[in-house]
């Protein structure tokens, strides 16, 4: 209902109950007066009564003893009318004249010695033995109606401009009246006249007028308060009217408010009552749905979403229906996923103050954008993390080729003695042997630099990062000058949930900045490992959760740090390095990686006291991944296998031919893959066994694998390389080669990679 109308519904109720409240009260005054009037009346025949029973009582007692005698005076003369009674006169014996006064006589001198007092009576009677008793024209009506039957009559009369109550009440002839009253022909019981009496109402009306002000003031009054009650009321009303208009106003601007910020929102968000049905929802929804407001308001949701039914209730349907929150991620490919693509679907139930239930808001989050924007972010801080590692090795660099001066320095040295030893057969082997030590020393120092550099995706797993500390210090140890001793203090063995890669970078960057500080007085880098437990009221520990944690300290001797520089060394690109030696990006990674680990890292540091940082990641109960067990291969020798081998290395080819065939394979050799390829492609049934380098002029060992699966899908493939950026084990595996191989590879894993391959190849195609 418009404001409009209700306002003048208002107005028009206001009248009806004015209208109404007046009548009714003028109803009631009304009936007051009256009731007064009435009463009024009333008291005045009570009085008027009064009187003529005590005329009558007196009357009847002076007929009772026949009348009564008093003195003759010239008011009491005697009465003509008792002439035929002998004893009507009497004297007394000292000569008083006394005459008979009967009831008539009687009551007639005092009714006219009441005038005196205000009090007018009368004796009257339709037969007169007394003119005096003559009846006036109310008195003969009144008779008129007695003689009918009437007991007592009263009328209002004006008797000398004065209001007057006129009263007569029947007056029957007794036996002792028949002395008198026999000779008109009257008998017992009959009526004989009346007795009438005058009562004046002055003192009546003064009163009763006095009571009509009171009672008309009293219902003036209550018409007022009902009128200012119901005034009052009806501007409450018209007060909270223009409130509830204000509200519903506000409510209407906010449902506006509320509809135009859902539909400028992505999220799919609609409105649930308790049975869920669908009360409101915005334009994304209805876009994910297909439909419009007036097609879904009312409906149920499961008639929406799920318009085919659903044969187990989804996870959303269930909390739904219970009345409980829920958020929970759908793959494109759910079952119970009505928008086909990655969405977050969270249910919010809204409650009243009392925790009761009112509602059930829903909202529908589609994640193909955060999670590109997460791909490209992860991405980002790959080529970070990528380019910090490179700067490392760049620090290291001097150090690495220092180390592999002194390896080639023993290469060289024991390949020359080897050479110029002719005489003795057992020292030149033991020549060799140190030859084949430093190339193993050499290919370790290549693949920590390797796995320190690889650019890897994050894959947190439980790890015990005390293998990864070792390694890291002992990558170190070949990196850094000797004038820098290193000191590593591992005590325990216990187990984080990370990401072996990102916690080796973490120690390579502050061991890295330790070496910078001390690079050119020389000091002491100290390593520790330990386990601490952390309580609710430690403090200085961030947002760490209570419990045992790791403990990782990594300290130099040099020269320290002011606490200005202190507070933002944890800043991308801040560093105190001199051009070219530094980005600024080691320290600002470290503290990314520990915060995505959960942990915290804290750093003390003065002038010329050096630098500690402390590192705490959350201990994990899980098992570490254990490290790969070797298969170990007893018999190396082959049996007359065929190979195909493809490297564009002349010295490898070489090299492979004549180990395949000492240990009793055939071997073929192909420079490049477009050789070996049109060679198998020929004759793919002659090779058992292909082993190809994966970097190579015109077709990579990736390629040529494929090519060659394709031709023959069990041909069992070895993958070789020195380092590719293309491919790596996973990717090798996965594409179907059955080893992949990194160079160099020495005789006894190249042997035992080609026994296994040809082993399986065997399991799946068994003899006979």
């Amino acid at each position: 209902m418009s404001r409009p109308v209700l306002r003048q519904k208002l107005r028009f109720y206001s009248l009806v109950f004015v209208i109404l409240w007046t009548i009714l009260l003028a109803i009631s005054c009304v009936s007051e007066l009256l009731a007064q009037k009435r009463k009024v009346a009333e008291l005045a025949k009570i009085e008027a009564r009064s009187i003529i029973a005590r005329d009558m009582l007196y009357r009847r007692w002076a007929t009772m003893h026949g009348g009564v005698y008093a003195p003759v005076t010239e008011k009491s003369q005697p009465n003509p009318y008792l002439a035929q009674i002998p004893e009507r006169d009497l004297t007394t014996p000292s000569g008083r004249a006394l005459t008979l006064i009967n009831p008539s006589y009687m009551t007639r001198q005092v009714y006219e010695m009441g005038r005196e007092y205000g009090i007018n009576g009368h004796i009257t009677s339709l037969k007169l033995l007394n003119p005096g008793n003559a009846a006036d024209p109310w008195e003969r009506q009144a008779l008129i109606r007695i003689a009918a039957g009437e007991t007592e009559v009263t009328g209002l009369e004006t008797l000398d401009g004065e209001p007057y109550l006129r009263f007569m009440r029947r007056l029957e002839v007794e036996k002792d009246c028949l002395e008198c009253h026999a000779a008109q022909g009257y008998s017992e019981g009959d009526v004989r006249g009346g007795l009438s009496a005058s009562i004046p109402m002055a003192p009546y009306l003064q009163h009763f007028q006095e009571r009509q002000r009171k009672t008309v003031l009293i219902h003036f009054v209550f018409w007022l308060i009902g009128g200012l009650g119901f005034g009052m009321g009806v501007w409450r009303l018209h007060i909270q009217a223009k409130e509830q208009e204000k509200v519903e106003r506000e409510l209407r601007n906010a449902a506006l408010e509320w509809s135009a910020a859902m539909d400028s929102s992505d999220d799919a968000t609609y409105l649930l009552d308790c049975q869920r049905r669908i009360v409101r929802a915005n334009q994304a929804f209805y876009r994910l749905s297909g439909s419009s407001p007036q097609e879904v308001v009312g409906r149920h949701i499961v008639e929406v979403v799920h318009p085919q039914g659903e044969l187990i209730p989804c996870p959303v349907c269930r909390a739904q229906d219970e009345l409980r929150d829920l958020k929970i991620i759908m793959e494109a490919e759910h079952p119970d996923n009505p928008a086909g693509r990655p969405i977050e679907v969270t249910v919010k139930i809204v409650r009243d103050s009392g925790g009761e239930p009112l509602s059930i808001l829903m909202s529908l989050h589609d994640l193909t954008d955060a999670r590109k924007e997460e791909e490209e972010r992860c991405r980002l801080e790959a080529r970070l993390r990528q380019s910090q590692k490179m700067e490392a090795i760049g620090t290291l660099a001097g150090g690495i080729a220092h180390d592999f001066n002194n390896i080639l320095s023993v290469i060289f040295g024991y390949t020359e003695l080897a050479i110029i030893e002719d005489g003795d057969p057992e020292k030149r082997r033991e020549d060799l042997k140190e030859v084949l030590e430093g190339a193993r020393r050499a290919k370790d120092l290549v693949q920590q630099i390797l796995a320190f550099s690889r650019k890897t995706e994050q894959r947190k797993q439980p790890l015990q990062i005390s293998l990864i500390v070792k390694d890291a210090l002992k990558m170190l140890r070949s990196s850094i000058p000797a004038t820098i001793e290193i000191k590593q203090n591992i005590t325990s063995e216990g187990t984080i949930l990370a990401d072996s890669s990102q916690i080796h970078q973490v120690v390579m960057n502050l061991c890295v900045n330790a070496y910078h500080a001390m690079r050119e007085t020389g000091g002491t880098l100290a390593v520790s490992l330990e386990e601490v437990e952390i309580s609710g009221e430690d403090e200085g520990y961030g947002a760490l959760i209570p419990g045992r944690h790791l403990k990782l300290e990594v300290s130099d001797s040099g020269c320290g740090m002011s606490p200005e520089i202190r507070e933002k060394i944890f800043e991308p690109y801040f560093t105190t390095k001199k051009t070219g030696e530094g980005t600024g990006l080691g320290l600002a990674v470290v503290h990314g990686i520990v915060k995505s680990h959960n942990g915290h890292i804290t750093v003390y540091s003065e002038p010329g006291t050096g630098t500690t940082f402390h590192i705490y990641l959350p201990l994990v109960e899980e098992q570490a991944a254990g490290l790969p067990v070797k298969e170990v291969v007893a018999d190396l020798s082959g049996k007359g296998e065929h190979i195909l081998f493809v490297d564009d290395e002349p010295q490898i080819r070489d090299f492979v031919e004549m180990l395949f065939l000492r240990y009793g394979y055939r071997i073929t050799t192909f420079t490049n893959g477009m050789q070996a390829l049109e060679e198998f492609q020929d004759h793919p049934g002659q090779f058992d066994l292909v082993i190809t380098d994966m970097t190579m002029p015109y077709m990579t060992g990736a390629e040529l694998a494929q090519k060659m699966l394709g031709i023959r899908p069990d041909i069992p493939i070895i993958l070789c390389t020195g380092q590719s950026e293309l491919i790596n084990r996973e990717k090798a595996l996965a594409m179907g080669v059955c080893d992949y191989l990194n160079k160099p590879v020495l005789q006894y894993d190249f042997l035992s990679a080609v026994r296994k391959a040809l082993a399986k190849d065997n399991s799946k195609h068994p003899a006979g």
